[in-house]
């Protein structure tokens, strides 16, 4: 499959993950796993879509007798000026497949033969003397579509897809209040904001305006569509917050709003969807972290969150949804002990690196893991600790200390540099978590970091580089101040001050001597 077949914008997904930080060293594992991922739900879609189309087409063979009487009676006027409308403003005459569409004469369903030719207006399904359905994807259909699309009172179906449609959508698509089913995908240049007006379209079960330029944000009204299954609005340029009306959408199956530029948190809303298979919010500017009421998403397969700005720990709820396949939490801000999946039994996936975790996030199952995991993505994780100054006095002592909340195993290694990573100078005999100086100097002074290994977990084989976990501490800044300590006691040279007056202090040393 190609990525134009799929839907991927290989230029959107690099500039979204450049905008996200990811380095470009890592950019090609980025895009090649966003490639993946977006196949397995090219595929699923098609075998969804596939399903739609063989009922369609037995209620087609069943109304058989109503499209022949159809070519008779033709279509409302009002109809067929739709129609027209279309085939003009989208360059009809220069479609890959016009055929039949004869505006001198009447309109009739096509129907498809198995020798690749047809008979009847291609794209076309008449029932009862009105067009249902209008299947026009693929077909290079160039222009705006026309207001007069809101005419078709019947239309159960309209996939104008993968063309090269720009333009707005129009508010009149709020009167198709028939329509199950709404495909604009792939068309890259339609432009504009979502029309508020589609919240009329109670009836609607698939949304699919993936791979556009849409802008502002998405509507409230969304919620109303209560029969909604599907909502792809993925791969546009969509701002502002995703709104918690969609938490009334309880049939939804599949939420994908990848690569657009929302932000805000995750609704509680959203956790209240309990039929909700796959959650795909990758690549905006979300915060705030993951609920504990994801809980309550009991047929989830895969939660997708990668390249975001979310933070906090994994609610231990994510390890009771049985029916989990797939974990993408990459280039975040997570921590924390990660919950046990290992008795999940469909388990497959679980990406977390670039987060801030650490070998004892996860050791524990680390080996179960391992063996069972298709893709398990570790590594690299950010700096740990805080980047700090401290200071000492000559011939004083200080300790510096890695992982300063104690959370380690005892399986981690450690070696302290001086320097600026990664060129610092490694320290002899500097391998414990924590590094005392003695007897500090001035030559003492200077930036110090320490890296820590693990037997088990970093794996330094260059195949499986994504498991080849190092974790480094953040600078610390030593600063040695030359001194020789002095015995003696501050005074004052007068015997009263009073409040808000300045004074000036002496020193005299036991020795005697008195320094101003």
């Amino acid at each position: 499959l190609s990525d134009q077949q799929i839907g991927f914008d290989v230029a959107r997904v690099t500039t979204s993950l450049k905008e996200h930080g990811v380095k470009d060293q890592d950019l090609a594992r980025e895009i090649a796993m966003m490639r993946e991922m977006q196949k397995t739900q090219y595929v699923e879609m098609q075998k969804s879509e596939e399903a739609i189309l063989n009922k369609i087409r037995s209620e087609q063979k069943a109304k058989a007798t109503t499209n022949k009487s159809s070519a008779v009676t033709d279509i409302p006027q009002s109809e067929k000026d739709a129609l027209k409308a279309l085939y003009d403003a989208t360059g009809g005459a220069n479609w890959k497949n016009k055929t039949g569409w004869d505006f001198s004469k009447p309109v009739t369903g096509w129907n498809f033969s198995n020798s690749g030719a047809g008979t009847g207006w291609y794209g076309i399904t008449i029932a009862n003397g009105h067009v249902v359905k209008l299947e026009l994807n693929y077909n290079n259909l160039v222009g705006n579509i026309p207001a007069e699309i809101g005419q078709f009172s019947q239309l159960d179906w309209l996939n104008l897809g993968s063309n090269n449609l720009s333009g707005s959508i129009p508010s009149e698509i709020g009167q198709l209040t028939q329509l199950t089913y709404l495909d604009f995908q792939r068309n890259r240049e339609i432009s504009g904001v979502i029309p508020s007006q589609i919240g009329q379209l109670t009836k609607l079960i698939w949304l699919r305006l993936l791979n556009n330029k849409l802008t502002g944000s998405i509507p409230p009204e969304i919620g109303q569509l209560l029969q909604l299954k599907e909502l792809n609005l993925s791969f546009n340029n969509l701002n502002g917050v995703i709104p918690p009306q969609m938490g009334q959408l309880v049939q939804l199956e599949n939420i994908d709003l990848q690569v657009n530029k929302l932000e805000g948190t995750i609704p509680l809303e959203l956790y209240k969807l309990n039929k909700l298979i796959r959650l795909t919010l990758a690549a905006n500017q979300l915060s705030g972290g993951i609920s504990s009421q994801i809980s309550q998403l009991i047929n989830l397969n895969s939660l997708n969150l990668m390249n975001n700005k979310l933070e906090g720990n994994i609610p231990v709820e994510v390890g009771q949804l049985t029916k989990l396949v797939g974990i993408f939490i990459q280039n975040n801000k997570f921590f924390g002990t990660i919950p046990s999946l290992i008795n999940l039994i469909d388990f497959k996936d679980l990406n977390i690196y670039n987060n801030n975790f650490r070998f004892v996030d996860f050791a524990t199952d680390y080996s179960t893991y391992k063996t069972k995991l298709r893709y398990f993505y570790y590594a690299p994780q950010e700096k740990i600790d805080v980047e700090k100054t401290i200071s000492g006095s000559t011939n004083g002592r200080v300790t510096l200390k890695m992982f300063e909340d104690n959370r380690f195993t005892p399986e981690d290694t450690f070696q302290w540099y001086k320097g600026v990573s990664p060129n610092g100078v490694l320290i002899p005999g500097a391998t414990s978590r924590e590094y005392t100086i003695t007897n500090l100097k001035t030559t003492d002074a200077g930036d110090y970091y320490c890296i820590s290994k693990n037997s088990q977990i970093t794996n330094s084989d260059p195949s499986v580089y994504y498991q080849n976990l190092v974790l480094e501490r953040n600078p610390i800044t030593l600063k040695v101040v030359n001194c020789t300590p002095k015995t003696g006691e501050l005074k004052l040279p007068t015997q009263q001050v009073f409040v808000g007056e300045s004074a000036n202090f002496s020193f005299e040393q036991t020795a005697g001597t008195v320094i101003s």
